[in-house]
């Protein structure tokens, strides 16, 4: 795998420095024909992509090459570098709940996942909201813990929300893997899963296909 290079050591190099780093730090080189093998190779600014990216466009050209790139190695090389040292999982669940949350992430963890919950990630004197955004932003999976104890608790927080709304129009490689804990229906299901295939913890094929696909064994 290509090493994408820090701020520093692009520095140091006297390499050409990413556009990004006056933006938010996220940048990725370019993979062209005349990029993929250079040490100097042309880097794309993270919210130039992003604009791309939500315009329809599929591909960019090289500053260099003039070769056109498809966005999606691109984008996927962003994201990557970012969840590396982050989480599998990140569970979203109500403490009413906490139970067979608890349950589920064991079984996560039985198949190696790495997992995101606040039981053990938020200590005391930590910023509740800024502890949420960053296990959000580096896990490879949202697992939404759906059930009436979680529509009443405010599960649609702004936090929350941003997230699933990057990650259901497209615009994160990021994915769902929503859970239905209880006996709800499928017409109490909120709105915002509409058109997002759930799983059901009471259908154990389907849960343990649910286990299997964020561990990557489905």
């Amino acid at each position: 795998m290509k090493k994408i290079a820090s701020p520093s050591t692009l520095a140091d190099e006297k390499m050409e420095p990413p556009e990004c780093l006056e933006i938010q730090g996220r940048f990725t080189p370019c993979v062209c024909s005349e990029c993929i093998n250079s040490e100097q190779p042309h880097y794309y600014n993270y919210n130039s992509l992003l604009q791309r990216r939500r315009k329809g466009r599929e591909d960019v050209d090289c500053d260099r090459s003039v070769e056109s790139v498809q966005l999606e190695p691109l984008w996927s090389g962003i994201e990557a570098s970012e969840a590396v040292e982050g989480w599998d999982v990140f569970v979203s669940y109500s403490s009413k709940d906490v139970s067979l949350v608890t349950d589920v992430v064991e079984d996560l963890k039985d198949r190696s996942m790495r997992v995101w919950w606040d039981a053990q990630q938020i200590e005391p004197g930590d910023s509740i909201s800024k502890k949420i955004e960053t296990g959000l932003r580096k896990s490879r999976f949202v697992m939404p813990f759906i059930s009436r104890n979680q529509i009443n608790s405010g599960w649609c927080g702004v936090e929350y929300a941003s997230i699933f709304h990057r990650i259901i129009n497209g615009i994160s490689t990021q994915r769902l893997a929503p859970l239905i804990i209880d006996d709800m229906s499928d017409g109490e299901v909120p709105v915002l899963f509409s058109d997002i295939h759930c799983q059901r913890y009471a259908d154990k094929i389907g849960y343990e296909h649910l286990l299997a696909y964020v561990s990557g064994r489905s």
